[in-house]
């Protein structure tokens, strides 16, 4: 099973209800233009809260002593700015692998 955001898996289930709600003719008696209003509302309802939910932390940083972290873009500026991070890593650590020195 993929490893989604709790908002993504709402928004699949949603989409699933919806495809089975039409598909057994329970919304028969419902026009195709309001099972597409119905839908359209439910997931764009759903796509703000997947947008608003979504991590700040998007921006991998690699740090002088060999670090590595994620955190936000305007963090992620300041720290390769300033305090000598990098957004690549160093090709000798990457080389060395976890746990070997150089």
């Amino acid at each position: 099973m993929p490893k989604w955001r709790k908002a993504t898996w709402t928004l699949v289930i949603w989409n699933l209800l919806i495809f089975g709600w039409v598909v057994t003719g329970i919304a028969a008696n419902i026009s195709a233009i309001g099972q597409f209003v119905i839908w359209l509302v439910g997931s764009a309802l759903l796509v703000l809260v997947w947008l608003m939910s979504r991590s700040r932390f998007t921006t991998l940083v690699y740090g002088p002593q060999g670090q590595q972290r994620t955190v936000t873009a305007k963090d992620a500026k300041r720290r390769v700015d300033v305090r000598g991070w990098s957004y690549t890593a160093n090709a000798l650590d990457a080389l060395a692998g976890p746990g070997a020195s150089a």
